[in-house]
């Protein structure tokens, strides 16, 4: 469709260049009529979008500025059974959510759209769930086929660039001590449970959360069609555990400069083992 409107437009340009030539004769000009400004949306609450009535005036600014700026609208509203915690920037997210929501719908219903057609693909569950893991097959064919570390290594490389992650994790981010500069940063991962204490702390609840989080390791194993699934499983799970036992705990992940270790492409190789921590 746009190829065809930029192919219509050159055309109409190119038959007025021929009238202009054909007919050289200015032609009186006629003012175009203008059009409307659009209108401007109001707030949402009052004339400013500032909630007035949410605010506790009888508490002093200077003891509790939070409740005197929202005590009634906090004290009047009810966290969402979805939710842990719930604000007006929780609010704000969900608003631009169902504003998402609405554009991808109108889209969908509008032949060659490509987000549209991106946006109902994706909500075709039926069409998902045909395929089953028809799609994933040639990745998972791969990985099974990496028999050496140097092949599970490009293996990794080739899964982080499609979104999946690996035993590192990652990313493109500011210089913590250049801000100015973009810097590549890797940090540990590899473990599906929150942290390393879920695998490694004696504690009731993290106990269930482990035997729930195998048991699930084991549903997805066999739904992708691994032979012997609860034995496989097993195994991730203990090799999980090992790289949580070699993971830094949440006060060293904390501490800024023993985090910050810049290094080159080059020192990757040179460096001996012992001395890589997290890397910067």
């Amino acid at each position: 469709m746009r190829r065809s409107l930029v192919t219509v437009s050159l055309l109409a340009s190119a038959a007025l260049v021929g009238v202009t030539h054909a007919n050289p004769a200015p032609k009186p000009k006629v003012a175009a009529k203008a059009e409307p400004a659009p209108k401007a949306a109001g707030a949402e609450i009052g004339a400013f979008g500032l909630d007035i009535a949410g605010m506790d005036t009888s508490v002093k600014p200077g003891d509790d500025f939070v409740k005197f700026a929202g005590g009634k609208w906090e004290a009047a509203t009810e966290i969402p059974a979805d939710k842990a915690t719930y604000g007006m920037f929780n609010r704000l997210a969900d608003r631009s959510l169902e504003q998402t929501r609405t554009i991808l719908d109108a889209a969908a219903k509008r032949p060659g759209d490509k987000i549209g057609d991106f946006y109902a693909s994706f909500m075709d569950d039926a069409a998902i769930n045909a395929k089953g893991i028809d799609p994933i097959k040639p990745w998972i064919a791969e990985i099974r086929a990496a028999g050496d570390k140097t092949a599970l290594a490009v293996e990794m490389a080739k899964l982080q660039r499609i979104g999946v992650g690996g035993l590192f994790r990652m990313g493109v981010g500011q210089d913590d001590k250049a801000p100015d500069t973009y810097i590549v940063g890797l940090s540990q991962s590899g473990i599906g449970l929150p942290d390393r204490d879920y695998y490694l702390k004696d504690d009731p609840k993290l106990a269930d959360t482990r035997a729930k989080y195998q048991a699930y390791q084991v549903q997805m194993l066999g739904l992708a069609g691994v032979d012997d699934a609860a034995a496989r499983g097993a195994a991730v799970y203990a090799f999980e555990k090992t790289l949580a036992t070699a993971h830094w705990d949440r006060i060293k992940s904390r501490d800024s400069d023993l985090t910050y270790n810049k290094w080159s492409a080059a020192d990757f190789a040179a460096k001996p083992r012992a001395s890589r921590g997290r890397s910067t």
